[in-house]
């Protein structure tokens, strides 16, 4: 059945009085909508480079608390008229103790010695240099250390120890007697060291970034990276016998020095906005444990 004309007219009618939208209302719906958008985008952005730039300094934290935490602790057992064999803006060269025990007397031309019970891995790990006696009467250490001085286990219980009477529940070694002058009394306190070198040097990842570094004397693994990236300025400065401030230059007599500060400024490993790296600022200190003042 066909519509009627009436009907169609009605239509028509009610279609021309259906809202809609004009040019002028479409435009500015087009332009709100652009603005609101770049509103959201430059939100967005802002949001995006500090979320990078926390990402940036978190990282550049990281590697400077990752050399701080392992070289605290060797740094803290040195000690202090030994323990710096040399030293420098760039590098640092350490008589590092890894046991410490107790000597029981000499026995023809060794010296036994009780150690307190020790990390095995460490212990096996280490690479013996030489030992520091302490005297029982003035407290001061001598260094016995060379080509000549040795360190070899003790099998079963060391009459010498038993004799002394001295037990401290660890493992028996004996080291190579001094060539010259006085040897440990019983009792005496004993210092297994290594020579251990920590040194900044150029990262071979980074350019002109420096990296840390740490290699012991005698060690099959030579020099390990420890940590880096860090800026140039990274660097060892020293504490002179009480100073409450360091000093670039160690002093002449080494023995004088009391601590260390390490210039730890740490590099983030992605540049910052496709640049440079932002660095991060960060010294520590540390001061040495086995001192006499």
């Amino acid at each position: 059945m066909q519509p009627s004309h009436g009907s169609v007219l009605m239509m028509k009618a009610n279609a021309m009085l259906r809202a809609g939208f004009t040019l002028v209302e479409v435009m500015i719906a087009l332009v709100l909508t652009a603005v609101i958008g770049a509103a959201v985008t430059s939100v967005l952005v802002t949001q995006s480079r500090f979320y990078d730039e926390q990402e940036k300094v978190s990282s550049a934290r990281a590697v400077s608390r990752a050399a701080q935490n392992i070289m605290l602790t060797e740094f803290r057992a040195v000690e202090v008229d030994h323990g710096v064999i040399a030293a420098g803006p760039d590098s640092i060269v350490l008589r590092a103790p890894y046991a410490l025990g107790v000597s029981c007397g000499t026995n023809l031309t060794m010296v036994h010695v009780d150690l307190m019970p020790v990390d095995s891995v460490l212990f096996a790990d280490a690479r013996f240099a030489g030992y520091l006696w302490r005297d029982t009467t003035d407290v001061r250490y001598t260094a016995v250390e060379g080509a000549g001085v040795t360190l070899n286990p003790v099998a079963g219980t060391s009459p010498t120890c038993t004799t002394a009477r001295v037990a401290t529940s660890g493992q028996t070694v004996a080291v190579s007697r001094p060539a010259t002058g006085p040897t440990p009394p019983p009792g005496a306190a004993i210092l297994l060291f290594q020579r251990v070198v920590y040194r900044f040097d150029d990262d071979p990842d980074v350019p002109d970034a420096r990296a840390l570094y740490r290699e012991v004397a005698g060690s099959p693994h030579g020099r390990e990276m420890m940590a880096g990236p860090f800026a140039r300025s990274a660097r060892f400065r020293f504490f002179e016998m009480h100073a409450t401030t360091a000093t670039d230059a160690p002093p002449a007599d080494l023995s004088r020095i009391r601590g260390v500060e390490v210039v730890l400024d740490g590099l983030s490993l992605r540049p910052q906005d496709g640049q440079v790296s932002r660095t991060t600022p960060m010294r520590t200190a540390v001061f040495f444990r086995n001192r006499a003042d």
